[in-house]
C-alpha cells in the first residue's frame, strides 16, 4: 500500500516501551548522527547545545564524550524517559555538562534564545504539529546558532517499510519491531519536511537523505 499521508504515532514513550527503547542497540545511526555533526560544523567545539526530544540521551551522551567542551541540556516531555536519562548521563560521569529539563514543545519558558546549537534526534516523526514544533525549535537558538536534525522518513509504501523494518531490526524484541514500523509510517518525506521548514521561516535549511531511513537537516538560524 503507497503511504500518501502520515500515520501519527503517539508523542511520547512512557513504562515498558521506553526502557525497551532505551535498551536497544542503536549505535549505528547514533554514532552517524554524531559524525555528520562534527562534518557539518568542524569548528564547533565548545558552547551551549540543547537537544529537542531528548530521550533516554545516547546520542547526547555520544556527543558530549565527542566534543568535550560542549555543554548539553536535554528536553523531553516524557518522565520515564528522562529517569533513564538521568542514570545514563550519571553512569557516563557527565553529570556536570548534561543536565535534563522536562518540557514539552510548545512550552520553552526561560529557554529562548540562549543556546549556540540546537539539535534533534529521531524526535520529528514523534511529533503531531510539526509546524509548531519546528518554529519553536529554532526559537531556543541565538542568532546565528546551529541547528541540525536527524530523523527517519517515510517509505513509499507499508511494503517497503515491512522490507526495512526486516533489514534493521533482525533479531530485536517484537514490540521494537512494531514501534519501528510504526515510527516509519508516522515520518515526513524529505519533501514535506521542506516544506515544513519552509513555512517554519527556515526554508534556508539544507535537507539531505542519508542512509535509506535517515535524513538531516541543517543550517543556521
Amino acid at each position: 500500500m503507497r503511504l500518501e499521508h502520515r500515520m501519527l504515532e503517539k508523542e511520547l514513550m512512557e513504562g515498558e516501551e521506553a526502557e525497551a527503547y532505551a535498551g536497544s542497540d542503536f549505535s549505528i545511526p547514533h554514532n552517524a548522527f554524531v559524525d555528520h555533526f562534527i562534518e557539518l560544523f568542524p569548528d564547533f567545539t565548545e558552547g551551549l547545545v540543547a537537544d529537542v526530544g531528548c530521550g533516554s540521551c545516547d546520542p547526547t551522551i555520544r556527543l558530549a564524550k565527542k566534543l568535550q567542551g560542549l555543554t548539553i541540556t536535554g528536553i523531553d516531555g516524557s518522565d520515564k524517559m528522562l529517569e533513564l536519562a538521568r542514570k545514563a548521563i550519571d553512569k557516563e560521569g557527565l553529570v556536570d555538562r548534561v543536565r535534563l529539563i522536562k518540557r514539552i514543545l510548545p512550552d520553552i519558558t526561560g529557554l529562548s534564545g540562549i543556546f549556540d546549537a540546537i539539535i534533534s534526534n529521531s524526535w520529528l516523526h514523534q511529533v503531531h504539529e510539526v509546524e509548531k514544533a519546528l518554529p519553536t525549535m529554532a526559537e531556543l537558538a541565538k542568532r546565528g546558532a546551529i541547528l541540525m536534525g536527524m530523523d527517519l522518513f517515510r517509505p513509499v509504501s507499508t511494503e517497503r517499510a515491512h522490507e526495512l523494518v526486516a533489514m534493521h531490526a533482525k533479531g530485536a524484541p517484537e514490540q521494537m519491531k512494531v514501534d519501528f514500523y510504526n515510527s516509519l509510517l508516522a515520518a515526513l518525506t524529505p519533501t514535506e519536511l521542506v516544506a515544513e521548514l519552509k513555512k517554519a521561516g527556515l526554508g534556508h535549511l539544507a535537507v539531505e537523505v542519508v542512509s535509506d531511513r535517515h535524513m538531516i537537516f541543517y543550517g543556521r538560524r
